[in-house]
């Protein structure tokens, strides 16, 4: 059975003769047949297919080139940040003191004397008892005072007892007492020796002649002056060795 193709005239239907002029078959072109239809099936199914296939591809492919580096910065400082904080939180930890043990008041005690002090408040205290007995002694019993030995040593020891002795023979007494303002200058525990120096008021202290009551003193000799003096540690006690009035320095 063979069929007839209509097609409509160039420039589309005459509105007035739509509807009443039948329209004209072209004979000139072949009917359609049952292998044409089955060609335009086939046509289509394959067209949509290859469509299908390439949407496919482009969804299912590789993504494009230029995402990995914004990845790579992303995971970057993702760890980066991650490292920061752990530090942080590490050395904080480390700052922070453990808690200690409460300490306990420490009671106040007078503090030690250290042994160069010792030694020079031992020598100074030895000076005094050496001034006291040379002073007490022509009042008393003179280079028979048994104290003459408990702060003095040495060659001042001879030369002390000797000058009491001669007062004695000479009728010489005295009376008042020196005053004596004494400190520690150098303190050498190695060679266990104080050096003393300080200033001598005799202004109060006077010789007198027995047999007459008349004052003995030098003449010229001033009342105030400066001297030095040594202690050395002797057996256990500080004893005065060496004693030296400067009377030409006045103090």
């Amino acid at each position: 059975m063979t069929q007839t193709r209509f097609y409509p005239p160039v420039g589309g239907l005459d509105r007035s003769t739509r509807h009443t002029t039948p329209p004209t078959l072209d004979k000139s072109v072949p009917p359609v047949t049952d292998r044409d239809r089955e060609r335009v099936a086939m046509a289509d199914t394959t067209a949509r297919t290859d469509t299908g296939r390439s949407a496919g591809a482009i969804m299912s492919g590789p993504p494009p080139r230029n995402w990995r580096p914004w990845i790579y910065a992303v995971i970057a400082v993702v760890v980066a940040t991650a490292i920061v904080i752990t530090i942080v939180l590490i050395a904080g930890n480390r700052n922070t003191p453990a808690p200690g043990p409460q300490k306990q008041p420490v009671p106040k005690t007078k503090p030690t004397p250290t042994a160069e002090a010792a030694a020079a408040a031992g020598a100074i205290t030895a000076y005094r008892g050496y001034t006291t007995v040379v002073d007490e002694a022509p009042a008393g019993r003179y280079n028979a005072d048994p104290r003459l030995g408990t702060y003095i040593g040495g060659r001042l020891f001879r030369e002390t007892s000797v000058g009491l002795l001669n007062m004695k023979l000479a009728g010489i007494t005295s009376v008042g007492r020196i005053k004596y303002d004494v400190r520690a200058t150098n303190v050498s525990l190695a060679a266990q020796t104080v050096q003393l120096a300080g200033c001598a008021d005799a202004s109060q202290f006077h010789f007198i002649v027995k047999a007459t009551g008349k004052v003995a003193d030098a003449p010229g000799q001033p009342k105030r002056f400066r001297f030095t003096a040594v202690a050395q540690l002797q057996h256990g006690r500080w004893l005065i060795t060496a004693n030296t009035p400067l009377k030409g320095q006045a103090c």
